[in-house]
């Protein structure tokens, strides 16, 4: 079906979750799975299929950072910022409490009005074109934008707008990202066969026990 060796189902998956945003029917998808299992690679999957299929559609993407996680809001700079131009039409006290987050203004953040404006401006810029919102590793996003990040992925039904979103599931404690009501898809690794055939396409023939040894 597509670039990525092994992964048409999950592909699958994925491309749905943008032809849902599409039709307006969106809604999120949760995809789990260890470090390097290949994640980032289905996202990016996503995103090259809104843009080669649905050229309407606006990606809206956003990567947690280990060095930012203590940075308030930091990530939801930079999910919404593509859209942040629209905040101009929201109610005034949704309008003052998403600039006092993203640090445009002075004002008090608190985490509900937030929550409720970020809704509200993507509810906008839905009404314009579909939304893709790609979100890699949750695990290191700042608490303060996992909880709007999630608190908007489950309000998505109905809107020109679905939220495709990855986290590892091999941290365990406080790297764990508690939202098991959402619609999720766990990467397992490939099988032998599937692996062969990524290594040979990346020029790397391996022998049977070389091979066995890495899959």
């Amino acid at each position: 079906m597509g670039p990525l060796c092994g992964r048409d189902g999950e592909q699958a998956a994925v491309r749905g979750v943008v032809a849902d945003a599409v039709a307006g029917r969106g809604g999120a998808l949760l995809v789990r799975g260890e470090a390097g299992i290949g994640k980032t690679a289905l996202l990016g999957e996503a995103v090259s299929y809104a843009a080669r299929e649905h050229p309407a559609a606006m990606v809206l993407r956003c990567t947690g950072l280990e060095s930012e996680v203590a940075l308030g809001f930091g990530g939801l700079q930079q999910l919404l910022s593509p859209v942040l131009p629209q905040a101009e039409d929201l109610p005034g006290a949704q309008r003052a409490a998403l600039h006092a987050a993203l640090g445009l203004a002075d004002g008090t953040a608190r985490d509900l009005m937030v929550c409720t404006a970020a809704l509200a401006l993507l509810e906008r810029a839905a009404e314009r074109s579909p939304l893709l919102l790609a979100v890699d590793d949750l695990q290191w996003l700042d608490p303060a934008t996992l909880t709007t990040v999630l608190f908007v992925a489950r309000r998505l039904g109905g809107l020109r707008a679905s939220a495709l979103l990855a986290v590892r599931d091999d941290m365990g404690g406080g790297g764990s990202v508690r939202a098991d009501d959402l619609p999720g898809l766990r990467l397992g690794g490939l099988g032998p066969q599937d692996a062969a055939a990524l290594l040979a396409g990346r020029g790397r023939g391996l022998s049977g026990p070389e091979l066995a040894a890495l899959v």
